[in-house]
């Protein structure tokens, strides 16, 4: 997962190119955007590895899965499902 959000991270250095290339206060602007972006992107990647961990910990334990997850879904992963 970390791979995902690394490369959702590059869309950051957008911003910053942006304003290396008009030059000014288009840089400290560009940076200020990327920052935010940036902490964002950190923020959900946590939350989504954390949501991921609890998960991964509960079936370990218990052998459960949640409620919201279709045990059909995980035996055939790579498959379109029609509702």
């Amino acid at each position: 997962m970390g791979a995902i959000f690394f490369l959702f991270a590059l869309i950051g250095v957008i911003p910053i190119v942006l304003g290396l290339k008009v030059g000014g206060l288009v840089v400290v602007i560009g940076l200020i955007i990327a920052t935010i972006y940036w902490i964002i992107i950190s923020t959900i990647g946590s939350a989504a590895q954390g949501v991921l961990t609890a998960a991964l910990y509960r079936y370990a334990t218990t052998g459960k899965i949640s409620t919201d997850i279709v045990p059909e879904h995980l035996l055939t992963p790579y498959t379109t499902v029609y509702h």
